[in-house]
């Protein structure tokens, strides 16, 4: 972890602790993931397995899947389907399969069968796959 003690620090201040609310926190790692993933996707990737769950983290997932769906669309998929937040997971999971499709529809849809979302968005969700 000391390879990210600089953003760390930038996110807790100096004496570890947050004097930022919990907003712009999030907006400081949402940020900071995607200008990361833009040099090094892997790293941003570490860093955001460190994240406890909640809020910060499904905010540099979703950062993180925004950044890599394209190159990456499994990949991204996979984080998506990470995410805590079962309305912002389904989200996210739909935009990335939309994008898969146009480069793996038959990928695409195998991993929307099996995604973690309730039984009716899965079902609207392939159809919309077709």
């Amino acid at each position: 972890m000391s390879g990210f003690s600089p953003l760390t620090r930038a996110i807790n201040g100096p004496n570890g602790k947050s004097d930022h609310p919990s907003t712009v926190r999030r907006q400081i790692i949402s940020s900071t993931i995607s200008q990361w993933a833009g040099r090094d996707v892997e790293g941003a990737a570490n860093f955001v397995l460190t994240l406890s769950d909640g809020k910060e983290r499904d905010r540099a997932v979703e950062r993180l899947v925004y950044d890599v769906r394209r190159a990456d669309p499994e990949s991204a998929f996979d984080w998506a389907a990470s995410i805590g937040d079962e309305q912002k997971r389904e989200q996210m999971i739909r935009d990335t399969a939309y994008h898969w499709k146009r480069t793996d529809p038959d990928a695409a849809r195998a991993a929307v069968e099996s995604a973690d979302i309730p039984d009716e968005a899965r079902t609207r969700l392939l159809k919309h796959l077709e």
